[in-house]
């Protein structure tokens, strides 16, 4: 029964059945309280002189309703806790996956980023850019744009974010 209560888990019924148990809780806490000042003759209410009953017995029959109320508390906080921890490892399980999938793409975005910012250099219209006089200058920058390209990349695998 339990475990078939785990499986088919609704927060909503279990915060109506929580209810539900502290009133329950609530009627008995009061019953056994009637009791004792029965017992003990302190309730104005009822003449007890005349009555002849066995207190113990419906002060021991309200203790263990008491006691069971706890108990279906503690289950049902129980199987909450346990919902709540599953959802939390699942909701852990799902950042893990998103925090790696932001680290490769932070990673490609650096090793893309290299070669634009080289590609804007060259794309700039200066009157004065002695690079472009030198003629060996284009294959020089094509040459370290994969080097530094490369770098990154092995550097990122490293790491483990590519």
């Amino acid at each position: 029964d339990q475990t078939e209560l785990e499986q088919s888990f609704d927060s909503r019924k279990y915060h109506e059945l929580l209810l539900q148990f502290e009133t329950l809780y609530d009627r008995v806490e009061d019953l056994q309280d009637i009791v004792l000042r029965l017992e003990e003759r302190t309730a104005k209410q009822l003449e007890t002189k005349h009555i002849s009953f066995d207190y113990s017995i419906l002060t021991a029959e309200s203790r263990s309703l008491v006691d069971r109320c706890r108990n279906r508390f503690s289950i049902l906080r129980d199987v909450a806790r346990e919902r709540e921890t599953e959802a939390t490892t699942l909701l852990n399980r799902r950042i893990e996956r998103l925090n790696e999938v932001v680290k490769r793409l932070t990673a490609l975005t650096v090793v893309l980023m290299i070669p634009t910012v080289i590609a804007s250099h060259f794309g700039m219209n200066f009157v004065f850019m002695p690079e472009l006089q030198v003629p060996w200058a284009y294959p020089a920058v094509i040459v370290g744009q994969i080097v530094v390209t490369v770098t990154s990349v092995v550097l990122f695998r490293r790491i483990k974010w590519l």
